[in-house]
């Protein structure tokens, strides 16, 4: 196949820097991928990926994303043990203090650890035609020359060096520079929005029942502003994840089975009771969401574009983070095989749409917990009524689970014609 474009630079090497390097192959000489961590050759945890030791699982849309760009990776997580899950009838949903009602559904996500995971995509986007990954490599900075980037600043373990680039996409997530690349090189810093939510992860990985193949996710109430995940993992584990508002779960094991069993349910606690802890405690910590309106920019460099969590930084409670990257690099995909120029303005603007979306399912959920002047409104009451009335009807529990999908907007959960009267 012939390939159009010259050489393309993506910065990151987790998810998103994974997905788009495979959304860019097919139209790019060469796709040279650096990233400041070393890269094991077998699935486990790498110190750059800070959620990698915690709760991780795929949605519908990041499984059906990376089947178009990697085909067949699905069968091959599962050859390998991971696990495709209807998340509506395999996953019990605790949200706003409802049991949400199941029933089987047509959403099918994938139960893998993210060590598994991002292995597999490693070593399939590597294989690509063209495509080169290079760890211990950090891009530093960018040159751009009449409107335009035309190479990148890389540095390793000898002297820094400039790459020629005809496209630079920043996947380097939360920490991104790209707002001090573009002030450096005269353009504007982009405005951010920010939540703070001050939330602390602690996971444990525990044994879990061969046959046992359901998973839990519990949401914060006002009341009880913690959280909890405890999913399936490959190899006969669970990994559970206990979150808090301004408050760390404990490290101590009896005082985190306590902790699990003071969530607003004690699925959790009863899940696990008495099995064996293989792995942890392990800690992380989110102090806001941040979302940098790269959409709003009056004066953009050509051949250059941010994705992921370089963009925006979400609450992982809302498990939207890969869901988003997937979501971009395939809209990237979608605008290269229109044409390979004005990328950045027909891009920036579009990706903002499912960033707005999941800021507003995460935000709509973090304000009433972490802001003290919130007041709740006509929407919070109609989602409140939304999910007690999703505890016995599983169509809204499949509308919900849409919504966490981004198949469908936020405001679906608010709207008049959705709620029973």
């Amino acid at each position: 196949m012939s390939r159009p474009g010259g050489v393309a630079v993506v910065a990151g090497a987790s998810m998103a820097g994974l997905m788009t390097a495979a959304a860019l192959q097919p139209w790019y000489r060469r796709v040279v991928v650096f990233d400041r961590d070393a890269l094991p050759e077998t699935p486990r945890a790498r110190r750059c990926v800070g959620q990698g030791r915690h709760a991780h699982g795929l949605l519908t849309t990041s499984v059906d994303v990376l089947e178009e760009l990697l085909p067949g990776i699905t069968a091959e997580f599962v050859a390998n043990g991971a696990r495709r899950d209807d998340l509506a009838a395999d996953v019990a949903w605790v949200s706003n203090g409802h049991h949400l009602a199941t029933a089987p559904s047509d959403l099918r996500g994938l139960a893998v650890s993210r060590v598994l995971l991002e292995h597999h995509v490693r070593a399939r986007v590597a294989a690509l035609p063209g495509v080169e990954i290079h760890p211990e490599h950090i891009v530093t900075g960018i040159d751009v020359t009449d409107g335009a980037v035309r190479r990148v600043r890389v540095a390793s373990s000898g002297p820094d060096q400039w790459v020629d680039a005809d496209l630079v996409v920043d996947a380097t997530g939360r920490a991104s520079r790209l707002p001090d690349w573009l002030a450096q090189a005269g353009y504007p810093r982009p405005r951010e929005e920010q939540l703070r939510v001050d939330l602390y992860y602690v996971s444990r990985v525990y044994t879990r029942d061969p046959a046992r193949i359901d998973s839990i996710l519990i949401g914060p109430t006002a009341d009880a502003p913690r959280a909890g995940a405890l999913l399936w993992l490959e190899g006969d584990r669970w990994i559970a994840s206990l979150a808090g508002y301004g408050v760390r779960p404990p490290f101590g094991e009896a005082e985190y089975l306590d902790y699990a069993a003071s969530l607003p349910s004690p699925l959790i606690a009863e899940t696990v009771a008495g099995a064996e802890v293989l792995d942890g405690p392990h800690i992380f910590h989110i102090p806001a969401n941040l979302w940098r309106r790269y959409d709003e920019a009056t004066a953009w460099p050509a051949g250059l574009l941010p994705l992921g969590d370089s963009i925006s930084v979400l609450n992982p409670l809302y498990g939207q983070g890969i869901t988003l990257a997937a979501i971009q690099a395939r809209l990237l995909r979608d605008l290269l095989a229109d044409r390979l120029d004005d990328l950045a303005s027909r891009y920036l603007p579009r990706c903002a749409e499912p960033v707005a979306n999941a800021w507003a399912i995460a935000t709509a959920g973090d304000a009433a917990l972490t802001d003290p002047s919130f007041q709740p409104g006509p929407d919070d009451e109609r989602v409140a009524r939304f999910f007690e009335a999703a505890a016995t009807d599983p169509d809204l529990t499949q509308l919900f689970l849409e919504v966490i999908n981004l198949k469908q907007p936020y405001s679906r959960l608010t709207d008049p014609q959705t709620l029973p009267v």
